[in-house]
């Protein structure tokens, strides 16, 4: 490594700094082998999975504040799991197989990632055989939609009917 012009180090072993053209990257993702253990790779596709999720018919319960932490621990997991999928692609099964440097193997890595995500998705009734605490939950959720619903309904009753008579007033 060459130092620049007129460094002097202040210690012994002390390495020159960064030249023009050393700096690390933004975007560079030399280091990361996999993105799952990186919130920056795993938030953007945990709050798609979220948003897909609140989006689809029945899930409607997922919007409720009671949901908001259990559905975003599933989408993180999910969203690992889907990193190290991708990650695992091109590899041959050998190397699916073999440990890694990171300790255990791909698939290992992989199968503790979905089993958690399946874990977490039956605690926010995502699968057909949701324990019955879950589903007094949902049914709870279901219960203050409806009452957001309502409140909504009502509220936009009583415009319709304040100005309604505000009309009737002014054309007198």
């Amino acid at each position: 490594m060459d130092a620049p012009e007129g460094w002097v180090p202040e210690f012994k072993g002390q390495r020159p700094p960064f030249q023009p053209g050393n700096q690390v990257a933004l975007g560079n993702r030399g280091t990361v082998i996999h993105g799952s253990r990186s919130e920056r790779h795993v938030e953007p596709i945990a709050r798609q999975i979220a948003k897909d999720l609140r989006a689809t018919a029945g899930l409607d319960y997922l919007s409720t504040p009671r949901f908001a932490g259990p559905l975003m621990d599933y989408c993180r997991a999910e969203a690992r799991a889907r990193l190290l999928e991708v990650w695992m692609q091109d590899m041959s099964m050998e190397k699916q197989a073999g440990a890694g440097r990171v300790g255990d193997p791909p698939l290992e890595m992989l199968r503790q990632a979905e089993v958690r995500a399946r874990g977490l998705a039956i605690r926010i009734g995502l699968y057909p055989d949701v324990p019955e605490d879950v589903q007094e939950q949902i049914a709870a959720a279901r219960k203050t939609l409806a009452k957001r619903a309502d409140a909504k309904q009502l509220q936009a009753n009583l415009r319709e009917s304040i100005a309604a008579d505000w009309d009737r007033r002014r054309q007198s």
